[in-house]
């Protein structure tokens, strides 16, 4: 009887071990599924539960108010690179899955958010913007693409810049540095356009990205508006700018400029050569210090026999003719090859929105109309094009303006 109940008991204490190792492996099967989802997720550790954290302690929360549109020039080494979420919100959750993030490059992180307001239903802080802010061990600009894949998954849609000291071109708006958010590659040196706002508690003013200061003369626009054709070319001496005027419609034509050709005569004239010249049909002398340019219609020959012993050079005549779009291209240009001009050239007229503050190799120039010139580009170039347009600018004393652009 006692060998009968020592059976049993065995056999009950062997269903019992085979009962807690079913549990065990249905406990180690999970654990093995989780521990896969946070190996792919970034080989990170679970996060601490956040259900009784107040997030304000985790956040450097503060009022701002904005003050406008300024230059700035960045005057030193990043300080970090920063995440900016699209929303403008961080939570529990968010903080701290990114400072569980497995990254060997941040060392630490830190956190933002301007005029911030809560919603305690979400335990969330959103606000005008909210910073994530990321020391690296390195000066590398950027994060690796398996950390930038894991920060997409905690935040979605964000952007990545870098925080540095700048200084604004404007003396009288900042005095010292002031910490600037912008490209995250940026050096000492490059110029940005930043959004200026100043911390209400007093503790300094923070710059945000509005756009990079392009780099010119050559830079990249957009076509806005296609309105009109311009030719130019060359003319002889016998050009008949009055045939040109009386073929073409009046009311296509918007402005018809003609440089007549001309001999630039380098060495002073003595009377007699003067004379000479003067008694040729078509000529006329204009005098500026030692030289002489003597302008002709039918009278190269002559005027080129009577220089033979000169120094002089020629100057061919040249024409600029703007147009309405409707005009007919092919019958202009004949008109204009039948009244002595030639190798003609067209470009359509166009309005191209290019960046609204150009450097041009240190001189920092606003463009007027908010950024859109007036351009030449080719005849196939249409509405919403991106070309690149090299500016042309004219200077005044110390101000400098763009006057036109032309695609390069």
């Amino acid at each position: 009887m006692a060998k009968s109940n020592r059976s049993i008991q065995r056999k009950n204490d062997r269903e019992r071990i085979e009962r807690r190792n079913r549990i065990l492996i249905g406990i180690v099967s999970l654990t093995m599924i989780f521990s896969g989802v946070w190996f792919f997720s970034g080989s990170r550790a679970p996060p601490e539960s956040t259900s009784d954290v107040d997030v304000s302690m985790l956040i450097d929360s503060y009022m701002v108010n904005e003050l406008g549109d300024v230059v700035v020039e960045v005057s030193g080494a990043r300080n970090h690179l920063v995440a900016v979420p699209k929303r403008g919100c961080l939570n529990p959750y968010i903080i701290n899955e990114i400072r569980n993030l497995s990254s060997n490059s941040v060392v630490n992180v830190s956190f933002e958010v301007a005029n911030p307001e809560e919603y305690g239903s979400s335990d969330s802080v959103c606000g005008l913007y909210a910073l994530i802010n990321m020391d690296s061990t390195d000066n590398s600009s950027n994060l690796s693409d398996e950390s930038r894949v894991l920060l997409r998954n905690v935040l979605g849609d964000y952007m990545l810049y870098s925080s540095f000291p700048a200084r604004s071109l404007d003396n009288l708006s900042f005095v010292d540095e002031v910490r600037v958010i912008v490209n995250p590659d940026a050096v000492v040196g490059d110029f940005f356009v930043v959004s200026v706002l100043q911390k209400m508690d007093g503790s300094g003013f923070i710059g945000l990205l509005k756009a990079p200061v392009a780099k010119g003369p050559v830079v990249q626009g957009e076509i806005v508006d296609v309105y009109g054709l311009q030719f130019t070319g060359l003319i002889s001496d016998g050009f008949n700018k009055t045939v040109v005027e009386e073929s073409l419609d009046p009311d296509l034509v918007k402005s018809f400029n003609v440089d007549a050709p001309r001999i630039v005569v380098h060495d002073p004239l003595d009377d007699s050569l003067t004379s000479s010249l003067n008694s040729l049909s078509g000529v006329r002398l204009e005098s500026s210090g030692n030289e002489t340019l003597v302008y002709f219609n039918d009278s190269r020959r002559g005027v080129l026999g009577l220089l033979e012993d000169i120094d002089y050079s020629v100057v061919e005549g040249r024409f600029v003719l703007s147009a309405s779009a409707g005009v007919d291209i092919n019958k202009t240009g004949r008109v204009l090859r039948d009244a002595g001009a030639w190798n003609l050239s067209i470009s359509r007229l166009a309005s191209v929105s290019v960046p609204e503050v150009v450097d041009f190799d240190g001189d920092i120039v606003f463009l007027r109309n908010k950024g859109l010139v007036d351009s030449l580009v080719g005849l196939d170039a249409s509405v919403g094009d991106r070309i690149n347009v090299s500016l042309s600018t004219l200077s005044f004393g110390e101000q400098t303006v763009v006057v036109g652009s032309e695609m390069v």
